[in-house]
């Protein structure tokens, strides 16, 4: 699959914007609320007979810019026949009906795997029995009554089989209104406390880090159902921002189970992970400290309890080079060249080094100079586009900052 880099980095953008301005809405139906009669819906064809009278309804919120949403719907289509008429699995999105017939019609992966379900379109109605931030979101319901509101990891014929046989699913809590105010932190109300535990269904999912003060000059920091390498990545982003992408290419595991620490790609889903892996931690302190400051301690914390060392270092590694191309002629400027214009090398290497193709990306050219880049899938298809450009790119190795992982 080739690249488009631009529309990637411009469509996470996008996401992060909706997060952001999400939070401080309804949440809807809980578990074990009773869902209401629909008000009629519309649906997309999906050439499948739907059941008559399932016991248990799955709704999967999408769009057809969520890749994972995307991927997951061969695993849903497999269930549904598997499972039969006791189960009716519908994939519910606001989008229309010319954009999702459109989609069907032109995506391959989902022709070729047989994957397309009964498709609920232009919703509001189930988004505001059901809110969320982002998808993929996950709605249970068994004979009326809401078991679960999850992720699409928890959506297996095991899971779906207990539920049928039990009235329960094991499957983790998406809310992603859930506010920090929720968490009860019973730890005493001393000069300073720390509460350090694993994933907790009652404390939010968040990604990031949360830093407040209260009126009595109390300071605390928390960081909720994280990935134990994804919270040292935040925190010691506070203390100094990398100027470059922090991928898996940039960090040395040291005798370390990296399993436990960051999610393995394809093994399950990462919010299944987190409930084993995830960790949640809070620190209250009336000591006053600026955020850098209190950064420290919080990584002090971390690898006291974690027996873990984690670190920028400076290291020769294998890397990707950009140089100057002294050897061929620079080309004149092609009005008709649709590919995308960049100022500079850095917007270049970074990009480049966002692929994932490659090691990590050294620049020894750095100049501001506009850049043209296209669609590449390896080193002899990004080199013949810098040809004329005065660039190349060449194997080698580098002195380059790391993050190392390693046992205290």
């Amino acid at each position: 699959m080739k690249r488009n880099i631009m529309k990637v980095v411009l469509f996470s953008i996008m996401v992060l914007l909706h997060l952001n301005n999400a939070f401080g809405q309804s949440r809807g139906l809980k578990v074990n609320d009773k869902m209401p009669k629909l008000n009629k819906v519309e649906l997309v064809d999906s050439k499948m007979e739907l059941s008559k009278s399932p016991a248990v309804v799955i709704y999967d919120f999408f769009d057809t810019y969520c890749v994972s949403c995307i991927e997951s719907m061969p695993k849903l289509k497999a269930l549904q026949k598997k499972l039969g008429a006791e189960v009716q699995i519908y994939m519910v999105t606001w989008q229309d009906r010319a954009t999702i017939e459109k989609f069907y019609q032109n995506n391959k992966f989902l022709k070729e795997k047989d994957a397309i379900l009964p498709t609920i379109i232009n919703d509001k109605q189930l988004k505001e029995l059901f809110p969320h931030a982002g998808v993929p979101h996950v709605a249970v319901v068994k004979n009326g009554i809401v078991r679960a509101v999850t992720f699409s990891d928890f959506i297996t014929v095991d899971g779906i089989n207990e539920l049928l046989h039990k009235d329960h699913i094991k499957a983790s809590l998406k809310d992603d209104y859930m506010q920090l105010s929720d968490v009860k932190n019973n730890a005493s109300d001393g000069i300073a406390s720390v509460v350090l535990k694993g994933y907790s269904e009652d404390w939010p999912q968040w990604e990031g880090i949360q830093e407040t003060k209260t009126s009595a000059g109390t300071t605390k920091i928390t960081l909720s159902n994280n990935g134990i390498l994804r919270t040292y990545k935040a925190l010691l982003s506070r203390i100094k921002k990398p100027t470059y992408l922090l991928g898996s290419n940039r960090i040395i595991w040291d005798n370390v189970n990296k399993d436990v620490l960051d999610y393995p790609e394809n093994t399950g889903g990462i919010q299944k992970w987190l409930t084993q892996y995830g960790i949640c931690y809070e620190r209250k302190s009336s000591i006053p400290m600026d955020s850098v400051a209190l950064t420290h301690a919080v990584i002090n914390d971390l690898n006291l309890f974690l027996g873990l060392d984690v670190r920028f270092e400076k290291r020769i590694i294998p890397c990707l080079i950009l140089q100057e191309d002294e050897t061929g002629l620079r080309a004149a400027v092609d009005q008709n060249d649709i590919r995308q214009g960049m100022e500079g090398t850095g917007v270049l290497t970074f990009l480049v080094d966002y692929s994932g193709l490659f090691p990590p990306v050294y620049d020894e050219v750095n100049k501001k100079e506009r850049i043209k880049l296209g669609d590449f899938t390896n080193l002899e298809e990004l080199n013949k586009q810098m040809q004329g450009q005065g660039l190349k790119f060449v194997e080698g190795e580098r002195e380059m900052e790391v993050l190392v992982v390693s046992k205290r």
